[in-house]
């Protein structure tokens, strides 16, 4: 058999490598190995290869500070935090202080000419409550407490952005490696495209084994047009959540950092802590002490202080000497008793309590919801570490047998086919890697936005 070459291999080969140190991460690199007539192979390591335009890298948490500034649905969010912030008053403390003014103008139909009676009139008066069975404490309390659920509402808005922020940041790096491989897929099957047409023009070499290397080619260069279709519409999904235009690409970072490995007893302290449907669910607990405290206050009586000033003056101008006026300083106190109103207040007083306990039981609810989901995805976490150590040596392996398949290839030992299920072994292998490195972080992310940790 003719075993002259004639064409010179060069190409990269793809792996990916996980490193548990301090701050374990995925790194950039790579090495070109070529193949000559004698050269040996030299298969070299590429740590998730993200291939970027020009335009300048963003950090995640420049990111995350961009969406946070821009982001409509923040921005409402804090408006409306705003308006509970606003409606947190001591006007139940106060008194309350009116004016008024009057004018009358009275026709007398007794004189002959009509003469009109004028009446002025001017006045203040203060109202004030004393007591009303501790109810004004309660409303006070309640617009606070108000205003504290606002506040959560606003932070796990905010923790929905970031979370969803990140997730589509490694989603990004992840398909920009997905790209890569597709690439180095279509560059191999290239050169052996290439390999195959210069063996049958010698003819040592038949030209099915040259049509099937085309028919690879294409569906390698198909599968890369349509990585990088899900690439471009994943940055635009990245652009929307940060309100920037939607044609930036490029932008993100080449590095997945994974975290020393999370303990499942902080997850749960912190979730106990800090998650926000448990800190919402406990704040409803609080607003239905509230309001049953305000139904039991109209048991109570009330007392009120009153006070005025008023000023009047009268003109007669068809009598002599009978402009008058008069003013004076009024006060006193208000003590109302609710006697008997229907039965009102004890129904009120029912459904507070009703109310009280469907707040205690969803609390429960959402404390068991929350550790039960901290529990699935704490499984998972792990699971997905335990994974990325099968899956480098999965790789490791994929490559070794990629070393000899291409010895062999060469020499004319293996088929073309034989050749494409090692090269499809080994790739499926390095994006498995690289898919379950992904998972991991994206498993990372999930609890500490559950244990509300972001």
């Amino acid at each position: 058999m003719n075993n002259r070459v004639g064409a010179r291999w060069n190409f990269r080969v793809i792996t990916a490598r996980f490193e548990c140190r301090a701050a374990p991460a995925l790194r950039r690199g790579g090495l070109r190995a070529g193949i000559g007539r004698s050269l040996p192979l030299a298969i070299g390591l590429f740590l998730l290869s993200v291939q970027v335009n020009a335009q300048q890298r963003m950090t995640l948490d420049e990111c995350v500070d961009r969406a946070v500034q821009s982001n409509f649905g923040i921005q409402v969010a804090g408006m409306q935090t705003q308006q509970a912030a606003n409606n947190v008053t001591v006007a139940p403390f106060v008194p309350t202080l009116t004016g008024t003014a009057q004018q009358n103008r009275t026709i007398e139909e007794k004189t002959a000419d009509g003469r009109a009676v004028n009446t002025l009139g001017a006045g203040v008066s203060l109202t004030w409550r004393l007591f009303d069975g501790l109810g004004m404490f309660a409303t006070h309390n309640l617009q606070r407490e108000q205003l504290n659920v606002s506040q959560l509402q606003m932070r796990d808005e905010l923790e929905v952005l970031v979370s969803d922020i990140m997730k589509q940041y490694y989603l990004l790096i992840s398909l920009h490696n997905q790209v890569s491989l597709a690439r180095e897929l279509m560059d191999l099957s290239q050169l052996r495209y290439k390999e195959a047409l210069d063996k049958a023009e010698i003819g040592s070499a038949s030209k099915l084994e040259m049509r099937l290397a085309k028919i690879d080619l294409n569906a390698d260069s198909s599968n890369l047009i349509k990585q990088e279709e899900a690439l471009r519409v994943a940055y635009i999904q990245m652009n929307r959540m940060m309100n920037s235009p939607l044609s930036d690409r490029g932008y993100v970072n080449d590095t997945i950092l994974l975290r020393e490995q999370l303990a499942r007893e902080d997850l749960m302290r912190w979730a106990d802590e800090n998650n926000v449907s448990v800190l919402m669910a406990r704040a409803g607990v609080r607003i239905a002490d509230l309001d049953y405290k305000l139904a039991r206050a109209a048991r109570y009586p009330t007392l009120d202080f009153s006070a005025g000033y008023n000023i009047n003056a009268t003109d007669r101008p068809n009598f002599s000497g009978t402009f008058s006026n008069s003013n004076g300083v009024n006060w006193g106190f208000d003590l109302g008793v609710n006697i008997f109103n229907g039965l009102e207040t004890n129904r009120k007083l029912k459904n507070a309590r009703l109310d009280r306990s469907i707040s205690e039981t969803s609390l429960s609810d959402t404390e068991l919801a929350v550790r039960s989901e901290l529990e699935q995805l704490y499984i998972n976490y792990l699971n997905n570490l335990q994974l990325i150590d099968f899956e480098r040596e999965n790789a490791d392996v994929a490559r070794m047998n990629l070393e000899a398949a291409m010895l062999r290839y060469k020499v004319g030992d293996l088929s073309g086919i034989d050749f494409r299920n090692i090269q499809q072994q080994y790739l499926e292998a390095v994006d498995r890697k690289i898919d379950v490195i992904y998972q991991a972080k994206i498993s990372e992310v999930s609890l500490l936005t559950l244990a509300g940790q972001l």
